[in-house]
Formats: structure tokens, C-alpha cells, sequence
């Protein structure tokens, strides 16, 4: 019932009127988004912050260019991930829950963190990736050092773990949707039941949000 009530919202609105609100990300991008198209960490990002970071304010969202920025070591652009003078990692000290939604070599995993349980997690949608959790451990490695240097040194010896029994895709291109899925999940305290045939339903969610959040601010400056 609510993938069809998405399903009704998308068709009844009027794509030349999207045309002339929407700016970024534009209609016919989001359009696309509801065939095979890749979630990026732009819109994934935006995502977060108009929909999910409001209802979990006990969470710490990194920034999903996070990867790129380690991998790139793009010092400069440290300051997204830890904050001028690392005001950042306070924040991230006193949070429930820390998200880190990570890209590498075109696959989307998320590592949690749990400051009170002193837990890292690891979410994988193609378990048989083992390049991603060597690259997760590399990152969280060099996560708990940068940590360090903030004055914060707990999460040096946090435990690292896999989690098993994960749910599963079935193709090469709703990676972004399982993470999108799971930090939703993980951030509500909702026990995991979802599959590969609720991925349309997250893509249709992740358009409908994003359209209703151009509307509402098409209209305050129409105001």
C-alpha cells in the first residue's frame, strides 16, 4: 500500500511544473532514479539530511565523501570529516551513533559506530566483497588515529565486527539503496527485514522526499 500511494504521488505530479522547482538534484534526475540508475553520494547525503537526520538526532552522520577524501588524502578537505580545530569529533564523542557510509571501487558499504557499546559495525549488501572490509579496517584504523589526535582515544580500542545475516542484493546497482536502507534501520532501532524486492520502494521514498523538500522550499520563497 505505501509503495503504491509513492507510485500515485510521483505520476500525479507535473513534471514541467518539477521542471521550474526543482533544482538540485534536477527532475530528470531523480526520474532516473526510479529505473537502474546508481545512487550517488550527493543525493545520498541530501537524503540524510532532509529526511533521516531529524528523526535521529542521537546520530552523527559523516560525510558520504568521506572515502574519497581518505583515499584522495585530501587534507584540505579534512575539515568535512572532523571540523575546523576538530569540533567535529565532539560532536561525534557525544552522539548514540556514528554513520559512516563509505564508496570504494563502485560499491557502497556502511561502517557504525557505538560509542557507549565501544563497537565498531560493518554492513555489506555483497558479503563476498572481502576488499571492502580490508579497506574499512585501513579506514577505521587511521579514523582512530586521527581521533587521537583530537584528544579523543577510546575509539583506539574499540572492537571491530562484521555483521552477519545482512540483507542481500541481487544486482549490481541498488548498493546505495541497501545502505540507504540500513542506516534507516540501524538510526530507528528497526529489526532488519527487508530484501532486494523493497528496493523500489526506497528509490520511490528517496524521490518523493527529495520532491516534497524542493516544493516546500519553492514555495517559502514564493512567499
Amino acid at each position: 500500500m505505501i509503495f503504491l500511494r509513492y507510485q500515485y504521488n510521483l505520476s500525479s505530479l507535473r513534471f514541467d511544473y518539477l521542471a521550474k522547482v526543482c533544482i538540485s538534484p534536477n527532475p530528470e534526475r531523480l526520474k532516473r532514479l526510479l529505473s537502474r540508475e546508481w545512487l550517488d553520494t550527493g543525493i545520498m547525503q541530501n537524503w540524510f539530511d532532509i529526511y533521516l537526520k531529524p528523526k535521529a538526532p542521537h546520530a552523527y552522520f559523516i560525510d558520504t565523501n568521506v572515502s574519497d577524501i581518505w583515499l584522495r588524502e585530501d587534507k584540505h578537505n579534512y575539515i568535512h570529516i572532523f571540523g575546523e580545530y576538530g569540533w567535529r569529533v565532539g560532536e561525534m564523542h557525544k552522539c548514540e551513533i556514528i554513520i559512516i557510509p563509505m564508496c570504494y571501487l563502485e560499491h557502497f558499504i556502511v561502517i557504525v559506530g557505538y560509542p557507549n557499546a565501544k563497537r565498531w559495525d560493518y554492513y555489506n549488501s555483497m558479503p563476498g566483497y572481502s576488499q571492502h572490509w580490508e579497506m574499512a579496517v585501513e579506514f577505521i584504523h587511521w579514523l582512530n588515529e586521527s581521533f587521537t589526535a583530537y584528544n579523543w582515544e577510546e575509539p583506539m580500542g574499540w572492537r571491530r565486527r562484521i555483521v552477519e545475516n545482512v540483507p542481500l542484493q541481487e544486482n549490481s546497482h541498488d548498493c546505495g539503496f541497501f545502505v540507504m536502507a540500513s542506516v534507516e534501520h540501524v538510526v530507528l532501532n528497526q529489526k532488519f527485514e527487508f530484501t532486494q524486492r523493497d528496493m523500489m520502494y526506497y528509490r520511490c521514498k528517496l524521490v518523493i522526499n527529495q520532491y516534497n523538500r524542493q516544493l516546500e522550499l519553492h514555495r517559502k520563497r514564493d512567499q
